[in-house]
């Protein structure tokens, strides 16, 4: 599931991981879920792709997947070592995109094992909000508030829901379902919790990644801020321009809930 260290584990997976034991499927990149995505043929992630030269791109980029999977495929199974595959868009793809995805497995030999994080629903929701303020998609309060019931009604916190469909379609045994509270990862870092669940022999270096919330007032402030500049902040001098307000809003907030 998104935003619940799945970057830290990837980053982890992508620049440090020296287990022979393991092999990451990246593709390529460190976050590989729209290339898994791709090699099925769903098109969910790949508009911005698809758009490009009449969706040739988007072929190309499908066989250019298909290729480097089947390398990470053969070295791992050179090596007898298991494959990770990152999966974190998986967790909203439908039961027949499911079960697209345990045919290929199939197709592959692929032994499935899934490991689920699950982060509490109002703590998840308030950091998507937090994400979608600091890269200004929300330009009115009635986006905002668009998003926010988007997000509740349209099932994306309903757990249970989504645990049966994994369930349902690729068995109970394959999953391991392990909550992200820090009070209850292995010390306090979905890494080191992550390399104990998948019996890591040699763990990932530890790894933290400093993405601070912005406090009640902090990000009231941005969203007018946002608001009032009518677009969101893009290249490189806007991003730069938008992590020097990030900054200083959290200077002038820091004591506030």
């Amino acid at each position: 599931m998104p935003k619940t260290g799945s970057t830290s584990i990837q980053e982890a997976l992508y620049f440090d991981l020296h287990d022979p034991g393991f092999v990451y499927g990246s593709f390529g990149e460190i976050n590989g879920s729209v290339a898994l995505s791709s090699l099925v043929g769903h098109e969910t992630h790949l508009g911005a792709i698809r758009e490009l030269n009449g969706g040739h791109r988007a072929r190309s980029y499908r066989k250019r997947i298909a290729r480097r999977f089947q390398r990470c495929l053969t070295r791992a199974r050179s090596r007898h070592a298991a494959l990770f595959l990152s999966a974190e868009l998986a967790y909203g793809w439908t039961s027949s995109q499911h079960l697209w995805w345990r045919q290929f497995a199939r197709d592959q030999r692929l032994d499935l094992r899934i490991v689920v994080y699950l982060r509490p629903p109002l703590d998840w929701l308030g950091s998507a909000l937090a994400e979608g303020l600091k890269d200004g998609r929300f330009l009115s309060h009635d986006a905002l508030a668009a998003y926010t019931q988007q997000i509740v009604t349209g099932g994306r916190l309903a757990y249970s829901s989504h645990l049966d469909t994994l369930a349902e379609i690729y068995g109970k045994s394959a999953l391991m379902v392990r909550p992200y509270l820090r009070n209850q990862l292995l010390g306090g870092c979905v890494v080191r919790d992550f390399c104990q669940v998948v019996g890591m022999r040699e763990p990932l270096a530890t790894s933290h990644r400093l993405n601070d919330s912005l406090s009640l007032e902090a990000s009231q402030c941005l969203h007018r801020r946002n608001i009032a500049l009518g677009r969101p902040l893009r290249g490189s001098l806007g991003l730069l321009r938008r992590d020097a307000l990030l900054q200083q809003l959290a200077v002038i907030f820091h004591d506030r809930p």
